[in-house]
């Protein structure tokens, strides 16, 4: 989301829509705060999932 004013103004509302339907269906779920990575097989890791599982 570097460099596109837009995209970063966007991403709190973004958020808001992913929390959205598993807090209204009462899901369990836990967040990790991270930096920003950009590659999804290093965001995994960070999680402690396989990549197979990632939100792409």
């Amino acid at each position: 989301m570097t460099g596109d004013p837009q995209a970063v103004a966007s991403a709190p509302a973004r958020y808001d829509r992913l929390v959205a339907d598993p807090d209204a269906a009462g899901a369990r779920y836990r967040l990790i705060d991270h930096p920003p990575e950009g590659r999804t097989d290093l965001v995994s890791a960070l999680r402690g999932h396989d990549v197979a599982h990632a939100a792409e």
